[in-house]
C-alpha cells in the first residue's frame, strides 16, 4: 500500500546540498558589507573626533585612505609586552585594559583606554617591542595603521611625524598625571583621582554614568591601597550614590559630585 510516509523524494537533498554553498556565500557577502560599513563608521567617527581629528587634512586623508578595521571580543588579547611593533591602533567602540609587568611584581592593570585613543605609535616610531599588554575589556572595534602604512604616510611629508607624535605626548600627560595622583597622601581622595583617571574624566568634566571596567581589587592596587580599605570607602559611596559596585565592574553614577571630594584634605565620614 502506497502512503505518504513511504514517498521519495530523491532530489530534496541535492537541492538542499545546492544552496548550501550558495547559503554560505550570502552570509560571507553579508560579513563584507557588515564589515565595511563598521569600518566606514569608525573612519568617519575618528576623523571627527579626538587625535586625528586635529591633524591636517591631508594628514587625515591619508589615515583614512590605510586604515583597516579590527573588532576584538571581551577579554581577547590585543597584543602583549614584547610583541613587535606591528603599527598604531585608534580606539573607536569599548574599552582596553592596559597591562603592566613590573620586574618584581605584577602583571598588573595600570589604566584603561576608552574611545578615542590611539596607542602604539611610541614603538611603532622607534622599532622597538611593545611595553604593556592590552585586552579587550568587552568587545571592541579598532582602527589600525600598519607599519607600512606608518612609514609611507610619513614619505608623503616629513612633517607628518609630528603628527605621530602627539597621542605619544597624551599618554605622557596621563602617565605623569597618574604619578601625581599617587602621591597624594589622603587615602579618599586618591582613590577618587584614580577612578576620575579610568573614567576618562580626570581632568575634564562628563555628565551621565560612567561604567569603569575593572575589578575592585585592582582599582585599590592602582591606588596603592589595600583590598579591604579600598572595598570600604567605595561601600560608603555607594550608599551615598556616588558609585555602583559589581563584578568586576565599577559605574560612577556622579562625576561631578565625586570630583567634590578632591581638595577637601580630609576623608569624608557622612
Amino acid at each position: 500500500m502506497l502512503t505518504v510516509s513511504s514517498l521519495k523524494c530523491p532530489a530534496a537533498r541535492p537541492f538542499a546540498l545546492i544552496n548550501r554553498p550558495l547559503n554560505l556565500k550570502l552570509a560571507a557577502i553579508e560579513q563584507l558589507v557588515t564589515a565595511q560599513v563598521d569600518k566606514t563608521a569608525a573612519q568617519d567617527f575618528a576623523s571627527h573626533h579626538g587625535w586625528l581629528s586635529q591633524m591636517p587634512p591631508g594628514f587625515r586623508r591619508a589615515v583614512r585612505e590605510r586604515v583597516l578595521f579590527r573588532a576584538f571580543k571581551a577579554d581577547e588579547t590585543i597584543h602583549i609586552a614584547g610583541d613587535d611593533p606591528a603599527g598604531m591602533y585608534g580606539l573607536i567602540d569599548g574599552t582596553i585594559r592596559v597591562v603592566l609587568a613590573g620586574s618584581e611584581h605584577g602583571p598588573y592593570v595600570v589604566h584603561l583606554l576608552r574611545p578615542v585613543t590611539w596607542f602604539g605609535e611610541g614603538p611603532a616610531i622607534i622599532d622597538q617591542p611593545r611595553p604593556v599588554s592590552l585586552r579587550a575589556a568587552r568587545p571592541v572595534k579598532i582602527l589600525y595603521l600598519t607599519q607600512r602604512a606608518i612609514n609611507e604616510i610619513a614619505q608623503l611629508d616629513p612633517a607628518y611625524w609630528k603628527c605621530f607624535v602627539v597621542p605619544l605626548m597624551g599618554h605622557l600627560d596621563t602617565s605623569m598625571g597618574a604619578l601625581a595622583d599617587l602621591m597624594i597622601r589622603n587615602t579618599d581622595e586618591r582613590l577618587v583621582a584614580v577612578l576620575l583617571r579610568l573614567g576618562g574624566c580626570r581632568s575634564v568634566d562628563k555628565e551621565g554614568s560612567i561604567d569603569v571596567d575593572v575589578s575592585q581589587e585592582e582599582i585599590a592596587t592602582m591606588a596603592n591601597l589595600s583590598r579591604s580599605t579600598a572595598g570600604s570607602i567605595m561601600r560608603r559611596w555607594e550608599l551615598q550614590g556616588l558609585l555602583a559596585l559589581g563584578y568586576g565592574q565599577v559605574t560612577i553614577l556622579a562625576p561631578g559630585r565625586l570630583r567634590q571630594r578632591l581638595g577637601d584634605g580630609e576623608p569624608h565620614v557622612s
